[in-house]
């Protein structure tokens, strides 16, 4: 985060040991201490929050993405397809049935006999 070196942090130990004196060093330095542990808390719970918006705003957009309906409807429109295509090829076959029917005399107009 910070990119502090070693003489960095000396320098400012020396400051603080100078401006505070080293009565008050230790218990401000341990106040310091705890306020900076709670600003990483801060980050931390900060970056947690970010990053589980973010994983929901991408399962969102995936989601959107997929649209379910538009694949329901398509699968609607090839079921309507394929009953279309049965159908027409059943109307195809009773078409022939009855002109084979017609061919043979087996039609409409046969006459009926009683053992049948």
């Amino acid at each position: 985060m910070f990119d502090i070196g070693f003489w960095e942090l000396a320098m400012i130990g020396i400051v603080a040991l100078l401006v505070i004196g080293p009565e008050r060093l230790p218990k401000v330095a341990r106040v310091g201490g705890f306020w900076l542990g709670k600003a990483r808390g801060y980050v931390s719970s900060v970056k947690q929050e970010l990053s589980k918006e973010l994983e929901m705003e991408e399962l969102k957009q995936s989601m959107l993405a997929e649209n379910p309906i538009e694949e329901v409807n398509q699968l609607t429109e090839a079921l309507h397809d394929e009953v279309r295509q049965a159908s027409e090829s059943l109307r195809r076959a009773r078409g022939k049935l009855q002109d084979s029917d017609d061919l043979y005399g087996l039609g409409k107009n046969r006459p009926v006999n009683k053992g049948d």
